[in-house]
């Protein structure tokens, strides 16, 4: 071999190298931007998989406390039936002796 073989030989060696580097850069490159991205969209999937679950917490709490609502509206009209009932028994009471509820002092028709 003569030197400008050994030349043209480490020239395109080195250039290969260099290339070579150059193109694993460049796809290095993509593959980071790609797992960057890979890292967001897993970032997000977490993330609405956590408000998935709060979500979904917080449609139970609503619905006892609507359950708790209708228990309680229930219970004020019962009261209020049963307030009713007591107000006509002793209208009653007092019509069965000629009493008028307006003649009873303190009391007021409600």
């Amino acid at each position: 071999m003569n030197w400008p073989d050994i030349l043209t030989a480490l020239g395109a060696a080195g250039g290969g190298g260099i290339l070579l580097k150059t193109m694993e850069h460049w796809l290095n490159r993509g593959k980071t931007k790609f797992d960057e991205k890979q890292q967001f969209i897993n970032d997000l999937k977490e993330e609405l998989v956590s408000q998935k679950s709060e979500t979904r917490s917080l449609k139970e709490l609503n619905d006892k406390l609507e359950q708790t609502a209708d228990e309680l509206r229930m219970k004020s009209q019962n009261l209020h039936y049963k307030t009713e009932m007591w107000k006509l028994n002793i209208a009653n009471e007092l019509a069965k002796k000629s009493i008028r509820w307006e003649d009873i002092p303190g009391l007021n028709n409600e």
